[in-house]
């Protein structure tokens, strides 16, 4: 499916979500350094959030943020992010996401996100912010139609062959991707089936890096939704070298795929940094790096 012209989504709606940046920078001055962000993580049927636990501990600013966890069960009233801050939803598969969460579940995240929060959606959770979700469209392992969030107005294709081999849930399908990232330029991050954001024409979004292997499509994009917002990324940036080959050393078949260490390896400043803006950029605090 080809992607959409990008530049119509880009200048109006980054101009918004610059000054809404501004203005919470401004509030978490006044409110001072006692002031706690409460990142909520969630980790029930479908979420793979070992990974990302790790990397997110080790970025993240302790002095300034605490991360907990949620399941499905703490999510089914409407006030249930009460004092929460980022919602993020990692990578896995949505559709145990959909079997527990429709209905009251993303309603509450909704309201959660439309009266402030944000949303941080990874690779399934990408798929799950968006409004239409279409994974192997034809194949007999389709999983698409409508998403009940729909915080992002775009279909969510892959898995992207142009990248690596169709997902299988097997590392024989994981690869990395190209990707340009404004700011920090081209780099590489552990791809393993995750989406493009074919934006509808209409769409009030940002395109913060694209795929330089699937001609410029959209791989991360942050949008307004009510006072809140939502960022969503098809690329697993939390996957450092050392934690896929931790990984491979439990697979009997672990040595064939230890190209993508490599790989992961020979870009990692630029995979840190870009995992340090996708935190930033979903409001949660990072440290500071030694000059």
């Amino acid at each position: 499916v080809p992607s959409p012209p990008l530049r119509r989504n880009l200048y109006q709606p980054a101009l918004m979500l610059e000054t809404r940046r501004e203005t919470r920078n401004k509030d978490d001055k006044k409110l001072g350094a006692s002031s706690m962000k409460t990142i909520a993580l969630y980790i029930d049927d479908g979420a793979s959030f070992e990974t990302l636990l790790r990397e997110l501990s080790r970025e993240m600013d302790h002095s300034r943020a605490r991360a907990v966890p949620v399941m499905a069960e703490d999510l089914l009233t409407p006030d249930a992010l009460n004092g929460i801050d980022t919602l993020v939803m990692s990578g896995g598969a949505d559709l145990p996401f959909c079997a527990k969460l429709d209905g009251a579940g993303n309603h509450a995240i909704k309201a959660f996100v439309e009266a402030g929060g944000t949303y941080l959606g990874i690779c399934a959770g990408g798929y799950y912010g968006c409004r239409t979700v279409a994974f192997h469209e034809g194949r007999p392992d389709e999983v698409s139609g409508l998403r009940e969030l729909a915080f992002l107005d775009a279909r969510a294709v892959g898995s992207l062959t142009a990248i690596g081999p169709a997902y299988d849930l097997t590392i024989a399908s994981a690869s990395t991707a190209s990707l340009d990232w404004p700011g920090i330029g081209m780099l590489r991050g552990y791809y393993h089936g995750g989406p493009r954001f074919d934006l509808a024409p209409t769409a009030e979004a940002e395109t913060f890096a694209t795929y330089g292997d699937v001609d410029g499509a959209p791989a991360g994009v942050e949008c307004i939704v009510g006072e809140g917002k939502a960022v969503l990324i098809g690329v697993h940036l939390e996957m450092t070298g050392e934690a896929l080959a931790l990984k491979l050393m439990h697979l009997n078949d672990g040595h064939a795929y230890r190209h993508l260490v490599t790989l992961i390896k020979d870009s990692e400043a630029g995979r840190r940094a870009a995992f340090r803006d996708l935190l930033t950029r979903a409001d949660i605090p990072v440290k500071e790096q030694p000059a």
